[in-house]
């Protein structure tokens, strides 16, 4: 398998507003990033079509663990085991419930963009993947950066 990519080569570079400030959740992310380099770079670096699927699968993977994990601390959020952020609202049970599902759609679309396209061209893929994560990191994951990132 290839190895992960050089930071300024990567298709998908990693910014810090693609972290919630979460240890654990901010590594998962830069797992998926560094997989989205991986594929956008299999070609170039003469991935069998064995590879490609075994990166697809490494990053079906690591979603559905970053999901599970990322489900399991929302829930904790709204047990109360985190303080909500200074003069802001705690999380809902009905939002916590939404971006679960979130999940959910995000998993199937992920599968079906990796089933549809895992042998057609890679920088494709990997450009749908990109849009993919960003759309996650950056759109859904906003509320919880008011939890674990200190003012």
């Amino acid at each position: 398998m290839p190895q992960a990519t050089a930071k300024d080569n990567a298709l998908l570079k990693w910014q810090e507003n693609f972290g919630v400030g979460h240890r654990g959740l901010d590594t998962e992310h830069r797992r998926l990033v560094g997989i989205i380099n991986q594929i956008h770079d299999a070609e170039a670096a003469a991935c069998t079509p064995r590879q490609l699927l075994d990166l697809a699968n490494a990053l079906y993977v690591v979603a559905m663990e970053h999901f599970r994990h990322e489900n399991a601390l929302m829930r904790d959020i709204i047990a109360g085991a985190y303080l909500p952020p200074s003069g802001g609202q705690k999380i809902s049970e009905d939002v916590v419930n939404e971006h679960c599902a979130g999940h959910a759609n995000a998993l199937i679309e992920l599968e079906t963009m990796l089933h549809s396209a895992v042998s057609d061209d890679h920088a494709r893929l990997a450009a749908l993947l990109s849009d993919w994560f960003v759309d996650h990191a950056l759109k859904h994951d906003a509320h919880l950066r008011a939890f674990f990132q200190p003012e």
